[in-house]
């Protein structure tokens, strides 16, 4: 499985830095994310994934990890996915 269950309770601290730090450290506790190409961006409690993947089931997980944060209001994927063996970009964000 990708996820791990969530804490039960809300942290105290809601701000967009605090959702941030959150998210990007629950990335680096995970293996299968591709920090070196992706970035997380919150404002107003919207986070944004930006970056380039290898695989939508990747996708699939940071979507549902960044959903399920406290204080995310909503996640805006603009992940693109390329194909790793022939570099044929599978899924371009909408604009």
């Amino acid at each position: 499985a990708f996820l791990a269950a969530m804490p039960e309770t809300a942290p105290d601290d809601l701000s967009d830095a605090a959702i941030a730090r959150r998210i990007v450290s629950e990335l680096d506790a995970k293996p299968w994310t591709p920090r070196a190409t992706m970035s997380v961006e919150v404002r107003d409690g919207v986070v944004t994934l930006r970056g380039v993947l290898l695989d939508d089931a990747v996708r699939d997980a940071l979507v549902v990890l960044a959903e399920n944060m406290a204080g995310v209001v909503r996640v805006q994927d603009q992940l693109t996915t390329v194909e790793p063996m022939m570099g044929t970009v599978v899924h371009v964000p909408e604009p």
